[in-house]
């Protein structure tokens, strides 16, 4: 401890935290193209179904993923949490991707019992989430 009552340990951490606040600094100076802000919202992605009909012919299905914005992807998330349980409900992940995530054929229940792939489109829907 030096005389001052300052260890070496709050030096180091007041250091890192002067270095860390000054790169956001920096940051903020950068023009707003090289900053990048909010580069995931309105970001889209194509996902492509194969369906075979009754007769036996088959039909692609594009779907179209838009990300809301990390905000809206962690609500998303917190939205499905159980009970503080930390187990997630589903139905309601598959509401939430739905409802914000598909843009393109809007989808529902309804729709999916009549198509395939719901589980290939919402694999789809979390990896682009947290990708």
């Amino acid at each position: 401890m030096s005389k001052h009552g300052i260890t070496s340990k709050h030096k180091k951490t007041t250091a890192v935290r002067k270095r860390s606040n000054q790169a956001a600094f920096a940051r903020c100076n950068l023009p707003l193209r090289e900053r990048k802000p909010l580069a995931k919202l309105g970001k889209t992605k194509e996902v492509t179904i194969t369906e075979v009909d009754e007769k036996g012919n088959e039909k692609e299905v594009v779907y179209t993923l838009q990300h809301p914005g990390v905000l809206k992807a962690t609500e998303i998330i917190d939205a499905t949490i159980l009970d503080g349980s930390g187990k997630t409900s589903i139905k309601t992940m598959y509401d939430e991707y739905m409802k914000h995530v598909i843009v393109n054929p809007k989808t529902n229940w309804d729709y999916w019992e009549e198509h395939e792939g719901l589980q290939k489109v919402m694999g789809e829907c979390a990896s682009f989430l947290n990708g």
